[in-house]
């Protein structure tokens, strides 16, 4: 939930000053190419994990984000603004995780914590909004709809916009998600109040508001106060009566304020764009953005743990001296775990809440011919795992089994030693024989006995 990346830990800072926006309705979304400085090219990154070797370095490739929908342009990293993604003039709304969000004339509602539906309200429709984009992210990437064919009025919900695939094809859930877009242009005389929301980077340690309030007073001749509410995923006001103050004499000017500051969460950011105080012209109305940046603010931790298990349970001599285990996770938590012979779970691996971890065993510390499973609740794999870490404590067991050994035939009988005891005495020459001499007969060709097949005990890997 950070600026513009190329991975999840790029740099939280996220937008500057928007200035005035206009409202006429905006040219069509720039070619992509044209946007390549906001949205970086795909690069499926690798994470290296050294083994306390230089010669025996080993990677787990952290999990990557890949393209999952047709109608969506799939971008590698992350975006939290619509000037992120190329609207700089849109007025946005989103939320945190797979929470839904409303102002008075746009509403989006997720469906399986994966999947978001977004609705232009009648009262939307009736102030002109026109949808711009609509971003999910999830894992280390995030999809970008911009074909008004894919978007409402065009298609109506549910639309089922979802996130890039991470790991092993999954649909992440969503980290978050956000729409852009804009209005007919606003009246002479008229001040609009939005508000931007920033998500933390991760999941706040401290809820956030459901709701925030903006006070306004204005120099004109009886002007009356007015509190505007807004909802948690900002945009405009909720109340379609609220989100514009109009009336105002030109020259008029309005003074901007949040209420409540000092409950905000410590590291939280208020700013105002392009100030907390404006003039009305006497021309198109003014506007003013008031932001709540959250990503400078506490974000909850997730822990993972991982366990060794050995089936069956083999002699110490066949074990070798210890298990590597990598992992590397999207907020760049990256490192190995070394685990008894025997078997044993590690210390808790902390991350930041909301990430996801990919989990693989150093080739190097599993002996010839052993088989290794991976499992996290339901999910199970020969080849690695990727899970994602959340407030609830995760745990991966990882199964080494010994390959199973080939069992030593019974000695042949040698030449001339009757296979049976009790024996009959051969028949007379052209009657046949009875059925338990021709077995022991056919057994007393063979000579020599087969060697037993017996396993040859590895070696301690090198480290």
């Amino acid at each position: 939930m950070r600026a513009l990346a190329a991975t999840d830990g790029g740099d939280p800072r996220l937008m500057s000053a928007l200035g005035m926006r206009r409202f006429a309705k905006q040219p069509p979304p720039r070619p992509a190419a044209d946007r390549a400085w906001r949205l970086p090219a795909v690069a499926l990154v690798t994470v290296a994990i050294a083994l306390g070797s230089a010669s025996a370095a080993v990677a787990v490739p952290a999990p990557v984000a890949m393209p999952s929908d047709p109608r969506a342009e799939f971008v590698s990293g992350d975006a939290v603004t619509c000037s992120d993604v190329g609207f700089d003039e849109s007025i946005r709304i989103g939320g945190a995780g797979s929470e839904p969000g409303a102002d008075a004339y746009v509403a989006g509602t997720t469906r399986q914590d994966r999947y978001l539906d977004v609705a232009i309200t009648p009262d939307g429709v009736a102030a002109g909004v026109v949808i711009d984009a609509v971003v999910v992210k999830g894992g280390n990437g995030f999809n970008l709809y911009t074909d008004p064919a894919v978007l409402p009025p065009s298609l109506a919900p549910p639309q089922g916009y979802f996130s890039p695939l991470v790991g092993a094809g999954n649909i992440p859930q969503i980290s978050h998600w956000f729409v852009c877009y804009h209005l007919d242009p606003l009246p002479t005389g008229s001040l609009l109040i939005e508000k931007e929301v920033i998500p933390p980077a991760g999941l706040p340690a401290q809820s956030l508001p459901l709701s925030f309030s903006v006070l306004v007073t204005c120099d004109a001749p009886g002007f009356e106060p007015v509190v505007i509410t807004f909802g948690r995923s900002g945009g405009v006001a909720l109340n379609a009566g609220s989100v514009l103050i109009d009336a105002l004499p030109t020259g008029t000017t309005c003074t901007v304020e949040e209420e409540g500051t000092a409950s905000l969460p410590p590291g939280t950011v208020v700013s105002f764009s392009p100030d907390s105080t404006v003039q009305i012209g006497d021309a198109a109305g003014a506007e003013v953005t008031v932001t709540n940046d959250f990503t400078g603010i506490s974000v909850l931790q997730g822990s993972l743990t991982i366990t060794k298990a050995v089936q069956p349970a083999v002699s110490p001599a066949d074990l070798p001296a210890e298990w590597i285990v990598e992992y590397a996770c999207l907020d760049g938590t990256v490192g190995t775990v070394a685990l008894p012979a025997a078997g044993g779970t590690s210390a808790p691996i902390m991350v930041t809440a909301g990430t996801y971890c990919a989990i693989a065993e150093a080739t190097t510390s599993v002996p010839p011919g052993w088989t290794v499973t991976y499992q996290s609740g339901d999910q199970i794999s020969a080849t690695g795992l990727t899970v994602p870490v959340f407030e609830a404590p995760v745990d991966v067991t990882v199964t080494n089994t010994p390959p199973t050994p080939v069992p030593s035939p019974s000695p042949s009988p040698g030449p001339g030693t009757p296979s049976e005891p009790d024996a009959p005495e051969l028949a007379a020459s052209g009657a046949p024989a009875p059925v338990g001499l021709a077995v022991a007969g056919a057994a007393a060709l063979l000579s020599g006995a087969v060697a037993a097949a017996c396993p040859r005990r590895r070696g301690r890997a090198g480290r």
